[in-house]
């Protein structure tokens, strides 16, 4: 589906259709993508069945109560990676939401590979621990999953040292150079909590 919004954004852009194009190309692709996915998951599982008898107050409660707390880390989580704009319009000047935009969206870049490569080791972490597993296995799967994610925030984070100015040159230009400061501080930041 990813691929399909893409060569149809790509087609929108080439017979001039500009935003209102992309923003068909997008919900046309995400409707296909609903029945896609119900194929799938029809095929992952044939059993699955969808009655409101399995549904319970009970469980409402406690999908609710995980959903509160879940949403309050999704706000808090948004508002600590994308309130900076604001944050810099009301306190400093509009002109510099761009620079800082630009490094911001390069990290944010960073963030999502370490998290995405995380993602599954967390998965297999949990299911460990709902296995009950030996402490000492639980600790030796929590020091590998920690070194390998490590390794690759300070390789990723090097590369962005190392590279920034130049990635910034070839993403943008060379009129937002002045962005290689606020991404060497905000990469030394994330490399550290990554």
């Amino acid at each position: 589906c990813s691929i399909l919004r893409a060569f149809m954004m790509l087609l929108a852009l080439k017979w001039g259709q500009g935003l209102t194009g992309l923003d068909w190309a997008t919900l046309i692709a995400s409707l296909i993508s609903l029945p896609l996915h119900w194929y799938l998951i029809r095929r992952a599982d044939p059993l699955l069945t969808i009655q409101r008898s399995y549904a319970s107050w009970s469980r409402v409660r406690e999908l609710m109560g995980f959903g509160f707390f879940s949403f309050l880390t999704t706000v808090g989580n948004h508002g600590r990676f994308y309130l900076d704009s604001l944050v810099i319009a009301r306190v400093l000047t509009v002109a510099l939401i761009t620079p800082f935009s630009i490094a911001g969206q390069i990290v944010e870049y960073f963030r999502v590979i370490v998290l995405g490569v995380m993602s599954p080791m967390i998965t297999s972490f949990s299911s460990m621990v709902g296995k009950k597993c030996n402490p000492e296995d639980l600790q030796e799967g929590l020091l590998k999953m920690t070194r390998f994610t490590s390794l690759l925030s300070l390789f990723v984070g090097s590369l962005l040292l190392l590279n920034g100015q130049m990635f910034i040159r070839l993403w943008v230009g060379d009129r937002f150079l002045q962005s290689y400061g606020p991404l060497a501080i905000l990469t030394i930041a994330y490399t550290i909590m990554l």
